[in-house]
């Protein structure tokens, strides 16, 4: 067995198997229902894939419309191909993209960490993939399918790129670093920031530790070029008031309605920064993200990150002093940076939350690591083992309670709403009802993902996720008295909905959803289709 343990291809299958357990097992159940980003986004994934265009019928925009107010492109991309692949849409396979890139963050996380921690520390890696399993934001965060989730992933294959570069300054592995650094600015738009004052410093470090080859810098430059300049263009076309562009037909730079750049800004910035490292070390808002009872990596983590901040600082301020390269300086750097850019996120008074945040999260896992192996070396012989020994079953036992929660405890509760597939098709299989105007409390996404139907059969709302879809109409103003004595309407079963009983609408549970029918349908004649 200690051979094994040795083994470093042992080590690493062991970590893949407990990925493709905790990121894999019913992640078509849990969490329960499907965010409403997700829904809209596997629908444009599946109109790319059948029809080559989107709800909104741009052919394959570089940032999509989504409700109105623009979302990050990677993850449609993504979910697009395995789409076309599969020849299906479901929650596993919605869902997919979230956990492909939570194994890109722990594998590229832990090849970082043994760069940055390895020589001293032969299985930092090992460590990390540990810690990266065991916390609870980077499990919940790779089991629902948020876009802008990806960055933290990609950021951390970018970093590696960088990290690699700088050691071996090879041209390949400079433009490597180039094509993630592009690829990087598809998966979230608060990573433009991030990423422009990263490589101005990076440049700026390089320099200063004698790295700096102008010609490594234009094999870097040139991918990161080709590959970011249309989302350059979509800003200046938004910022600008220009028109749309579709590139030879294929490609779009679309207008934005409710462009978000206003979203930046400093109104409160101690307020801000308060939020952003409450929900980087404790919790957001949002019960996707993040929960009260473990935090986002444990309230023992905390200390942790702390003093492995500072240590990794304090490696990056010699490197500059003493213009000796240390690898340790890129990660601290896009960490800071992520921080000082979650600063500006001051739309409300809880932003920015931790899906906002989730740039950060590698620099913190490897912060945590680092601060663990600092508080070990402090330490000898058998104190030093009792302490290994002690964090170990610290975390595990977190671990244990954690995982017990979200696939036990928390498992029966619907964290999401669900498609009311079921009550779409009573509806259509019974002419009585088909044809009437049917009221739903959910936004139109969930019907066009439930039914599936070409995007040129309806026209969606630019704005919003409220509109029609035909006979079907998804407004608010439809569930507040009075109501239309002909309508159907239709709602999930936590929705309280007696008011709508107490008009005279008769309730029929259906799937997950309440039909409340017309008095004049006799409900006793009505055909019930077999479930899908």
């Amino acid at each position: 067995m200690k051979t094994l343990l040795r083994d470093n291809r042992f080590l690493a299958a062991a970590l893949l198997l407990l990925f493709l357990f905790i990121h894999l097992y019913a992640l078509d159940e849990l969490p329960g229902g499907l965010n409403t980003d997700e829904v809209g986004t596997a629908y444009d994934a599946w109109c790319l894939a059948n029809h080559g265009v989107d709800r909104h019928r741009d052919p394959f925009p570089v940032y999509p419309i989504n409700y109105g107010d623009g979302q990050s492109a990677m993850y449609g991309w993504v979910l697009t191909a395995l789409i076309a692949l599969t020849g299906t849409v479901n929650t596993f396979i919605i869902r997919l993209p979230a956990a492909l890139f939570g194994l890109i963050l722990m594998a590229f996380g832990a090849l970082t960490a043994h760069e940055v921690l390895g020589e001293k520390h032969p299985k930092a890696w090992f460590a990390f993939g540990l810690f990266y399993l065991v916390c609870p934001y980077f499990t919940m965060a790779a089991r629902f399918g948020l876009d802008c989730n990806l960055l933290a992933g990609m950021s951390t294959a970018f970093l590696y790129a960088v990290v690699r570069a700088a050691r071996r300054g090879r041209m390949r592995d400079y433009a490597l670093a180039g094509i993630a650094a592009g690829l990087t600015l598809y998966t979230y738009a608060v990573s433009y920031m991030i990423m422009a004052l990263f490589l101005l410093l990076a440049l700026a470090y390089l320099a200063r530790v004698r790295l700096l080859r102008w010609k490594n810098v234009l094999a870097a430059a040139l991918p990161l070029v080709l590959i970011a300049w249309p989302l350059v263009a979509v800003q200046v076309i938004n910022l600008f008031d220009l028109p749309e562009v579709t590139l030879f037909g294929k490609i779009t730079l679309p207008r934005i309605p409710d462009y978000r750049a206003g979203e930046f800004g400093l109104s409160n910035p101690l307020r801000s920064l308060f939020n952003a490292l409450k929900s980087t070390l404790m919790y957001d808002d949002r019960a996707a993200n993040s929960t009260p009872q473990f935090w986002t990596m444990y309230p023992i983590s905390v200390p942790f990150v702390l003093i492995g901040a500072i240590a990794l600082l304090s490696r990056g301020i010699r490197a500059v002093q003493s213009r000796a390269h240390d690898c340790a300086f890129f990660p601290l750097l896009w960490g800071a940076l992520a921080l000082a850019v979650g600063v500006t996120l001051s739309g409300d008074a809880l932003q920015p939350n931790t899906n906002q945040m989730n740039g950060i999260f590698f620099a913190a896992a490897l912060s945590a690591v680092t601060g663990i192996y600092t508080v070990l070396d402090w330490l000898r012989g058998n104190v030093r083992r009792a302490a290994a020994a002690a964090i170990a079953t610290a975390y595990a036992a977190c671990g244990g309670l954690f995982f017990h929660w979200y696939f036990i405890e928390r498992s029966q509760d619907a964290l999401f709403e669900a498609p009311m597939s079921e009550a779409i098709a009573f509806i259509e299989a019974n002419d009585e009802l088909a044809g009437r105007t049917v009221c739903m409390s959910q936004h139109y996404t969930y019907y066009l993902y439930a039914t599936l139907p070409s995007p040129y059969d309806y026209s969606v709302p630019e704005s919003g996720p409220f509109g029609d879809c035909g006979n079907y109409h998804f407004e608010p103003s439809d569930f507040v008295p009075p109501y239309d004595p002909e309508s159907i309407y239709v709602v999930s079963r936590q929705y309280d909905a007696h008011i709508i009983e107490e008009a005279g609408f008769q309730p029929l549970q259906v799937g997950n959803a309440i039909v409340y029918l017309p008095a004049d349908i006799d409900a006793n004649t009505l055909v019930y289709p077999e479930p899908a």
